[in-house]
């Protein structure tokens, strides 16, 4: 079974009008698994607005473009 992590590095990573669906996917999945917790974990997460996926997105990208998102911030 996969970490809260793994899935939400997973759910950030796709689009977000994809979001919602794709998390109470996993969170089923999860759940069928026995694994109650890591379901209520899931479901919690919170679709990400535009900005803050393009950020993501430009992070995966380049990890030290961190600075300078904080500079812009």
């Amino acid at each position: 079974m996969a970490t809260l992590d793994e899935v939400a590095d997973d759910l950030y990573a796709g689009l977000p009008a994809d979001f919602v669906g794709r998390r109470d996917v996993a969170a089923k999945s999860a759940r069928t698994a026995g694994d109650r917790v890591l379901a209520k974990e899931i479901a919690a997460l919170r679709r990400p607005t535009v900005s803050a996926w393009l950020v993501n997105l430009l992070m995966r990208d380049d990890p030290d473009l961190g600075e300078q998102v904080m500079a812009l911030g």
